[in-house]
């Protein structure tokens, strides 16, 4: 079964780019038919073409599990500056056909935020696991559709292909309701395994400017998908108190805004991400290094960071380690301009769980910078505080549990 939770309240690399399409996406109407249709494409995962659908796409039959099945967990991550929060459809190429599931996330508890509704929230993640047993064991391409959640009011219980239509059904959706975008691969592969995909750029509007969306996002707006390659997770557990972490810079407008045109000049034009004790973060681990945005570090492997224990006696202390992002400072120097404890950013994480239980759960987390870094955003921090008023659009960090560990829950204090 699919497990999928929302999350905010979340080798080489592949890129897939492209900006959206608005509505009219085709479909069938049939409910069961994409269970049933979950055999991949025969492109290799680490690609990056974008697939067109042939008119007369085939149901196909069902790809066998391989001997060594596997375990997927695919995160998409809410990167755009002005998207409005969304559920998730996903069609086959091969097929042509909806799998057969509700917009995702579809657990009642995954609500966003401030919220009483179900999606996923600007600066979140959806992750998506055991992601296998709904589009197959083998390479597939697919085709995201993101449907606004304010227009899902009454349609609770439908499939994506009763929502996602061309025909004049009583429950199709108008064309302004979702955005499809560019169909992104998935590689099969064996074992725990994990992909990243950033949605990046903005919808067309008065506030979708160059500074906020990168590029030139025009009229049109430049909404688009980045695909990273699929990785292998490692399977040996690893001590309590220790977790592997990639980061990834998904911040448009950081760059721009903090680093400025030096941004790749010298130790002092560059975005840097450290962990460890917030007192002193020079002597933690850099987690980013200039790195530019739409990117993963490290490509090959993870870092291993220590993290403070289960029980209710180590909460302070998850207080007291965290992230420090720096940044250029006008006297050639540095600033610290966001500095997050373990605790804030497992609450922009996952507010269902507490910071001992929530970086104990998993072996494999990604960090990831996410939101706005302009003014035209409503940031996280304001004169040294908390902005009660955080919408999930500032600057912030979220972290995305890869891979549980086995009976997570386990020694683990409430």
């Amino acid at each position: 079964m699919l497990a999928v939770s929302a999350s905010f309240c979340f080798g080489a690399l592949a890129a897939t780019f492209g900006t959206v399409t608005t509505g009219g996406c085709g479909a069938a109407d049939a409910e069961d038919s994409a269970m049933e249709s979950r055999g991949g494409s025969s492109g290799a995962g680490g690609g990056a073409a974008e697939t067109s659908v042939p008119d007369d796409a085939q149901t196909t039959k069902e790809a066998e599990p391989p001997e060594s099945r596997e375990n997927l967990t695919l995160a998409f991550v809410h990167a755009s500056a002005n998207l409005w929060p969304f559920r998730l459809c996903l069609r086959s190429v091969e097929s042509g056909e909806f799998y057969d599931t509700e917009p995702l996330p579809s657990d009642p508890d995954a609500v966003m935020p401030h919220s009483n509704k179900i999606g996923v929230a600007p600066g979140s993640a959806l992750v998506l696991r055991h992601a296998e047993t709904t589009i197959g064991y083998g390479s597939v391409t697919v085709e995201p559709t993101l449907v606004r959640v304010d227009r899902l009011q009454g349609k609770s219980g439908l499939k994506c292909s009763q929502l996602v239509c061309t025909e004049s059904g009583a429950h199709c959706l108008l064309a302004e309701d979702y955005v499809t975008l560019p169909s992104i691969p998935i590689a099969s592969s064996l074992g725990d395994a994990a992909a990243i995909f950033a949605i990046h750029g903005c919808l067309g509007g008065a506030n979708a400017t160059a500074e906020r969306c990168g590029g030139d996002p025009g009229t049109a707006g430049n909404l688009a998908i980045k695909a990273f390659e699929t990785f292998a997770l490692p399977t040996e557990e690893l001590s309590s108190g220790t977790v592997r972490v990639r980061a990834a810079h998904f911040s448009e407008s950081a760059d721009v805004v903090l680093a400025g045109s030096g941004a790749d000049s010298g130790d002092s034009g560059k975005l840097v991400l450290q962990y460890g004790k917030l007192a002193s973060p020079e002597l933690g681990v850099t987690l980013l290094n200039g790195d530019p945005f739409l990117s993963v570090v490290p490509a090959m492997g993870s870092l291993v960071i220590v993290v403070p224990g289960t029980t209710s006696a180590d909460l302070p202390k998850y207080q007291e380690q965290g992230f420090t992002l720096l940044a250029p400072s006008q006297d050639a120097g540095t600033s610290q301009v966001l500095t997050l404890s373990l605790a804030a950013v497992q609450d922009l994480s996952d507010t269902s769980s507490v910071p001992n239980k929530f970086w104990n759960s998993a072996t494999d987390f990604l960090v990831a910078l996410v939101g706005d870094a302009t003014q035209d955003a409503s940031q996280l921090q304001v004169d040294g505080g908390e902005n009660p008023f955080f919408d999930g659009y500032g600057l912030h960090l979220i972290a995305i549990p890869l891979r549980l560990r086995e009976q997570a829950d386990a020694g683990t204090e409430p």
